[in-house]
């Protein structure tokens, strides 16, 4: 791995030395071009024996500036998009080349009628992977039906995010069939987008402004109190690229008001609890996922490592490796059949992993050690022939 990242790296290094140079000359040329035409052109004058004059000499010195500014600096930057339009062409070329995603559907007898309303998802043996790679999640067999919450724990890499980009068909269907009966979906991620713009418009994300259903969304994930601390503007606040004047918890909470701003028939939540504190977490889940909460009535999917949210859950999903490893109630099903003789607390920490040992936890833990010592002169060859300081004869 050392060696690819190494190797990778140092072709990284060779294309900035080369586009380094390029701009380098180019820039000289800039500098050197219209003293150097004029020295031609007057010398040349001068040797034929031409008249030099004031009338002659500075209308010519102004041309050869022009011609400097549109030759030197406009070919060059031309070139350059030029450049950029073609790996974009090649880009959108290779995205309209895609074949067309095929759905692949149950066919139902008239016994599971009630699986075709819109809400409810059903996979059987379904097997997923990115790009016609190997398998990342394997063998699905789950029914979700509308209106329910359902959990999804595991460890880490267990393929919590996957089997929600499955459900939105981000991945490829290898094996299997999958039916969510042309459900609408709104999905919240695990990693918050924010755009530079105001705060209202990044929940809307251009969608019409209902009074009503905004003030619901803003109680239901906390924002009330964060739109008086932005200031005299509120809502209409300016946020900076990628929320840079956003706490990450609240990041986190425009995201997941933006998934619940939009009237879907099944929401998937990756995760948004996780960047906000314990208090903050339960009052978003009373208000917003449980079973009173502002989505009471639609089909709930939340990943979550913070299994204390799942106990009133219709349906909890243990996955692990890609497989799905146990489904069912989290409290009455799974718990008493598998541990009778255990508490909810040891269960879940033998099954998500989520407390390792100390051991474990320190062995990944290094003393710091400092280096008191003068600079080497190879340090400093190195700093002066790293681009772009190189092509300008240090090295």
């Amino acid at each position: 791995m050392e060696d690819c990242i190494t190797k990778m790296r140092e072709n990284e290094l060779a294309s900035i030395r080369r586009t380094s140079r390029f701009r380098a000359l180019n820039t000289t040329q800039f500098f050197i071009s219209a003293p150097l035409l004029a020295f031609l052109t007057f010398g040349t004058a001068w040797l034929l024996d031409y008249p030099l004059s004031t009338a002659t000499v500075f209308p010519a010195l102004l041309s050869f500036a022009l011609i400097r500014n549109h030759v030197m600096f406009y070919l060059p930057l031309v070139s350059e998009k030029l450049s950029e339009a073609r790996l974009a062409s090649k880009r959108i070329d290779a995205f309209m080349r895609l074949s067309v995603k095929q759905e692949h559907q149950f066919r139902l007898s008239t016994s599971a009628i009630h699986q075709q309303q819109k809400g409810s998802i059903t996979m059987s043996k379904a097997s997923f992977s990115w790009h016609n790679e190997m398998p990342c999640l394997s063998l699905l067999d789950l029914t979700i039906e509308q209106g329910t919450l359902v959990g999804i724990v595991g460890p880490v890499g267990s393929g919590k995010s996957a089997l929600l980009a499955a459900i939105l068909s981000e991945m490829n269907l290898i094996n299997g069939q999958l039916n969510t009966n042309d459900s609408s979906f709104s999905y919240a991620t695990q990693s918050p987008w924010i755009f530079a713009d105001t705060f209202r418009n990044n929940i809307l994300l251009n969608r019409p402004f209902d009074e009503q259903r905004y003030k619901h969304v803003i109680y239901a994930c906390c924002l009330d109190v964060d739109l008086g601390l932005l200031g005299s503007s509120g809502e209409l606040t300016m946020i900076g690229e990628k929320g840079v004047n956003l706490s990450g918890g609240q990041k986190a909470r425009v995201a997941l008001a933006r998934a619940l701003y939009g009237d879907a028939d099944i929401y998937l939540l990756d995760d948004p609890l996780s960047a906000v504190d314990r208090r903050v977490a339960k009052q978003i889940y009373e208000r917003c996922i449980g079973p009173y909460g502002l989505l009471k009535n639609k089909t709930r999917i939340l990943a979550t490592h913070q299994t204390q949210f799942l106990y009133e859950s219709d349906q909890t999903i243990f996955l692990s490796h890609g497989y799905i490893d146990k489904q069912g109630c989290l409290k009455e099903n799974i718990i008493r059949e598998d541990a009778p003789n255990k508490n909810e607390t040891s269960v879940l920490a033998d099954m998500l992993d989520v407390n390792p040992s100390m051991a474990d936890a320190q062995s990944i833990i290094t003393d710091e050690t400092s280096l008191n010592d003068g600079v080497r002169w190879s340090v400093w060859y190195h700093w002066f022939t790293a681009p772009p300081s190189g092509i300008f004869g240090f090295c």
